[in-house]
């Protein structure tokens, strides 16, 4: 059985192939059948890890990143700057495709640029009440402090009001974004939608499924 994901190092550019899987596989999700039923012949080497605020998206990026022995990059330092000041949009853009021209990435953020660029797009699809929960566990001990990943001087307490109104948006403005452009790309896309999923998807994965 050919594995799930799989990292090359040629860098070489080949015709993308694969089909749109807008959720799992329920056969999959009760191991009656692996992802590459859905996916064959695809070898991943471009991931992008797309979600809410606090949907888990650095978590399963260095996962798979470490599994599949691929660089990981985060959008944080790409959109902020030191004191949560934002990054201007031109720069930004610049830095962005740096990131995305590089040949073996996984990349963890929301970035049109980044889902164009990638063979593969995993959307983090959890409801706020979810994306709340998961930020208050997170954040609580980097009140005062920067969180890895975040540039010098953000402590999340300055941050808070903006957070919360992210994400309460995110469900009614880049979710629908993120359905309809990878709906339109002969993309391999996944949908996950809860922490069982999640799980089932990583064992896979690790599993070479």
């Amino acid at each position: 059985m050919k594995p799930l994901l799989t990292a090359k190092a040629s860098t070489t550019e080949e015709p993308r192939e694969g089909k749109l899987h807008a959720g799992i596989c329920a056969g999959a999700l009760r191991n009656q059948c692996s992802y590459r039923d859905c996916f064959p012949e695809i070898e991943f080497v471009r991931i992008h890890i797309t979600g809410n605020a606090g949907s888990g998206k650095s978590t399963l990026a260095k996962e798979i990143g470490s599994e599949l022995r691929l660089p990981v990059f985060g959008l944080d330092k790409v959109v902020w700057q030191e004191g949560w000041v934002i990054r201007p949009s031109g720069e930004r853009k610049r830095l962005e495709h740096e990131l995305c021209q590089k040949p073996l990435w996984v990349i963890e953020g929301v970035s049109s640029l980044a889902r164009e660029s990638a063979d593969v797009v995993i959307f983090l699809d959890f409801n706020r009440a979810k994306c709340y929960w998961r930020c208050a566990k997170r954040n609580w001990r980097y009140l005062f402090s920067s969180r890895p990943g975040l540039p010098e001087r953000c402590p999340e307490i300055k941050i808070l009001p903006k957070l919360v109104k992210l994400i309460w948006q995110f469900s009614s403005v880049m979710r629908p974004k993120i359905l309809t452009e990878c709906s339109s790309k002969e993309q391999a896309f996944f949908r996950l939608t809860s922490e069982a999923e999640i799980k089932v998807f990583t064992e896979k994965v690790k599993h070479n499924e």
